[in-house]
């Protein structure tokens, strides 16, 4: 028989929130997600207001990567910013993909991870069930999809992201 610790604590701490989220949370999850990000997966370019910025910008920044840039195609007013988008997107380009498939699918995987991230956010505070209809109602509020489909500034996304 030991002594109990704090390491036997923190240890337990996290057993029993893996308990309190159990697999059909996320297994809803999983699946509410498909049709929020399922017309991102279409070939071509999508009709948005900043155009073909995205895709300027990802180009841009694969020719000069740095942490903090000035982003030579963006909408007035043009401050330094992190390559939130451009990023992952890179990442995406560098093992292969196209840069108009890394740039959707790298938005696919920002919407996914920032539901994510709002769900173990708001699980921890209020609950599996309640913690899932929180990241639902951001991924399907209006403002979020517009954003994704007819806006296009998909660096919002990536700090939800973060949230996780």
């Amino acid at each position: 028989m030991h002594a109990v610790t704090a390491e036997d604590h923190r240890a337990t701490g996290r057993i029993s929130l893996l308990r309190r989220v159990c697999a059909g949370p996320w297994l809803v999850l999983a699946l509410a997600t498909v049709p929020a990000w399922a017309l991102l997966t279409y070939p071509g370019w999508l009709e948005l207001a900043v155009g073909f910025f995205p895709y300027y910008n990802l180009h841009a920044w694969l020719e000069h990567p740095t942490l903090v840039w000035h982003p030579p195609y963006a909408l007035p007013p043009a401050k330094p910013a992190l390559p939130l988008p451009e990023g992952p997107a890179a990442v995406l380009v560098s093992l292969g993909m196209d840069p108009l498939a890394a740039l959707r699918w790298a938005t696919v995987l920002a919407l996914v991870l920032g539901t994510v991230g709002i769900f173990l956010w708001q699980g921890r505070r209020w609950g599996a069930w309640p913690g899932l209809a929180a990241a639902l109602f951001w991924l399907y509020a209006p403002g979020t999809l517009a954003n994704a489909y007819r806006v296009g500034f998909w660096g919002q996304f990536w700090v939800w992201a973060g949230v996780a």
